[in-house]
């Protein structure tokens, strides 16, 4: 499991209500939204060989949160007049994510250890939910190659790109596209609570 939250990474999601956000940003949530569930998927299974449930919870929760926290965002963006095609796409696809926790993840922590038959259940809706997913994947994906960047966006970091001269306007609207807050990712919340457990149990031991 560890070495699984080392190759998700820890990333940072930063949410502006004045901002836009740029084609690979959009894609990002797209793909954080995918990290999170791979996540799950593998705790599910684990939870299930070990016959103890209780974790899955807390996961499901992380996952929920981002996903009604993006949904919203770019319902936010379109209503503001972003109509990029990768907008709706991606947004679509988070539903459909949606949907995943309310049919699999929220059925799969009321079930029994002893469940074969449920757990069997659980297992096959995993499958349909991806390829369903597939047709939404496709969206993106065409979406990513026909939606023109808007022209309001976070320029890239120094180290990504050169930066060309700004004019007075770019850099006041640099200025207030600047993040306020910070969201973590399900993967950063879980293995927050991942640490904390891990190091109780390294007392208990002792």
């Amino acid at each position: 499991m560890k070495n699984t939250l080392m190759l998700l990474g820890f990333l940072l999601w930063y949410m502006s209500a004045s901002a836009q956000l740029s084609n690979s940003q959009l894609v990002k949530i797209k793909e954080d939204a995918d990290d999170g569930k791979t996540l799950w998927i593998k705790l599910f299974e684990d939870s299930y060989a070990k016959k103890n449930m209780s974790e899955l919870p807390s996961l499901r929760k992380a996952n929920e949160d981002f996903l009604n926290q993006n949904i919203s965002q770019l319902s936010r963006l379109y209503a503001e007049g972003d109509g990029r095609e990768l907008v709706t796409a991606v947004k679509n696809y988070l539903v459909i994510e949606k949907q995943f926790v309310k049919d699999v993840m929220i059925p799969a922590e009321s079930l029994k250890p002893e469940d074969e038959d449920g757990y069997n259940t659980l297992s096959r809706k995993i499958n349909e939910f991806a390829q369903k997913e597939k047709t939404f994947e496709i969206d993106v994906m065409n979406a990513v190659r026909t939606s023109p960047e808007p022209m309001n966006v976070e320029p890239l970091r120094e180290d990504e790109a050169e930066q060309p001269e700004l004019t007075e306007e770019q850099v006041k609207a640099r200025e207030n596209a600047k993040p306020r807050r910070k969201e973590k990712l399900p993967h950063e919340t879980y293995e927050k609570k991942g640490n904390k457990r891990k190091g109780s149990d390294e007392e208990d031991a002792e």
